[in-house]
């Protein structure tokens, strides 16, 4: 008797797959690729938790969910991101198969139907939604055609429910990443058009006072809409992107503005400390998951500085049980290691140049380097390509000084910037001359290399006795091949 019951649990094991409980992930038609998989911090969504794994071609992969609830999980294939909703004791595999040359993705396990229609959505940044909009279109035509697409997902996601071909977790997920996603679309609309954030924004019609007076009370109707107390929605990407436009521009300035009220001035000394503190009007849950984000994203984006410090000291003071704490344990000892750095005295090899803030040209700027080979890097600290670059500098450092290659280092940052810049060279070791750009200069090297358009950075030059031999050379990531360019001018001096 025990040996038939034990061989029909294998049965249904074995069609069913009810024994797996986790992701299983499976590549059908490529192999020797990587996945990054995005795991939710105890159902939340957390941009700085993932993991990188290899994948062998028609081989699965069983990966555990040990979180206690529900959440997302989001994988990146190449190009191509799908979204599982995951819960915990159940089974999802997806099996990314290639036909005709395009990829298709197969979900088996619990929720399926709602899996594959999940992946169906198509959600972009507001700022490629609104790319797409028609020029000319009057901005007050916009939210209902949002809305269109709201209900018509909406109505897609009930239907599921009703035939029962997903469970009320997931129905539940669904309805709040669809409300979620577009109230974010909405509302950036209005800010975006308040604040004329971004060039694209001036195709939309909208002039007069009246229609501005129309946009502040449309948009203090939608915020009242948004029930952003409710923790389950940290679940939901776009979530945080919300509480961003909601507590940084709406409420920070906006409100504050029509009321009459002064507005805090920023500076690079106190945005980071600001921004924290814009937080604080949301509830305990929702703050402090907002908080633990905006931590996270600066040190993604390697805002390493003194505020950092302060708001990591306050989250965890107030805090002291967090489940994002563990995120921040790799994050604190990188920031240390800033701190100790920039309380160093520059090296002998950190040079400045002489009288940097009187050139006010390039021709200036050439006339200084009229001898030898010079490898000129353009930067800003805010720009994080060029804080990448930095790390492939080693070979640079070591060829240049073999053939006596000069380093110049320039940052366009403004003036605000500049402790934030003179302790940039300490943290990405900058050995070389080092120099920041007046107003004047900055503008002749965006009209010399970039025309009408804005200066891209970062920006390689080579400079041979005074001239200008390469505008647009390569990057120290690129290796042998900066290392061959730049030999040319050394085999060749005079």
């Amino acid at each position: 008797m025990k040996t038939l019951l034990s061989f029909f649990l294998f049965l249904l094991c074995h069609f069913y797959g009810n024994c797996k409980t986790g992701i299983e992930f499976k590549a059908s038609n490529r192999s020797n690729v990587y996945v990054r998989i995005d795991w939710p911090v105890n159902g939340t969504y957390f941009k700085d938790n993932f993991k990188i794994l290899p994948v062998i071609k028609g081989i699965g992969q069983l990966l555990p969910y040990n979180s206690e609830q529900p959440g997302l999980v989001i994988l990146t294939w190449g190009a191509r991101k799908y979204m599982l909703f995951v819960e915990p004791g159940k089974y999802q595999k997806i099996d990314i198969d290639s036909v005709s040359g395009t990829e298709v993705a197969h979900f088996q396990g619990a929720n399926k139907e709602g899996q594959v229609l999940l992946n169906s959505f198509k959600r972009s940044s507001a700022e490629n939604f609104f790319k797409e909009t028609a020029t000319g279109t009057d901005w007050r035509i916009i939210p209902g055609l949002i809305d269109s697409s709201r209900l018509l997902e909406t109505t897609l996601i009930r239907k599921l429910y009703a035939s029962r071909s997903i469970d009320y977790d997931f129905y539940q997920y669904l309805l709040n990443d669809v409300q979620i996603y577009y109230d974010y679309l909405i509302t950036y609309l209005y800010a975006n058009i308040y604040f004329n954030l971004d060039g694209y924004t001036t195709k939309f019609v909208y002039s007069n006072q009246i229609q501005r007076s129309e946009l502040i009370d449309r948009w203090k109707g939608q915020n009242r809409k948004l029930m952003m107390d409710d923790s389950k929605k940290t679940a939901v990407p776009y979530f945080y992107d919300l509480i961003e436009i909601y507590c940084q521009l709406y409420t920070a300035n906006v409100l504050k503005k029509e009321n009459g009220d002064s507005i805090t001035v920023l500076t690079p000394k106190n945005q980071y400390i600001e921004g924290y503190n814009n937080l604080s009007g949301l509830s305990p849950k929702i703050r402090s998951y907002a908080e633990a984000r905006f931590i996270s994203d600066l040190k993604i984006e390697n805002k390493f500085e003194p505020q950092l410090l302060t708001l990591y000291k306050s989250f965890l003071l107030f805090n002291p049980d967090s489940q994002y704490l563990p995120k921040f344990k790799i994050a604190h000892k990188e920031l240390m290691e800033y701190l100790r750095k920039i309380e160093q005295p520059y090296t002998s090899q950190q040079k400045f140049l002489e009288g940097y803030s009187k050139i006010g040209s390039v021709t200036e700027l050439l006339s200084t380097f009229d001898k030898g080979i010079v490898f000129i890097d353009i930067w800003a600290t805010w720009c994080k390509p060029c804080l990448a670059e930095f790390a492939q500098n080693q070979k640079l450092k070591i060829f240049a000084k073999e053939n006596e290659i000069t380093m110049l280092f320039i940052s366009i940052d403004n003036e605000q910037a500049d402790e934030l810049w003179q302790d940039g060279i300490k943290t990405y070791d900058l050995e070389g001359i080092n120099m920041r750009t007046s107003l004047s200069l900055y503008r002749d090297l965006q009209r010399t290399f970039a025309g009408n358009e804005g200066l891209t950075i970062p920006r390689y030059l080579i400079i041979k006795n005074g001239k200008i031999m390469e505008k647009n050379a390569f990057r120290p990531s690129d290796g042998d091949l900066l290392l061959k360019q730049l030999a040319i001018y050394c085999n060749n001096r005079d």
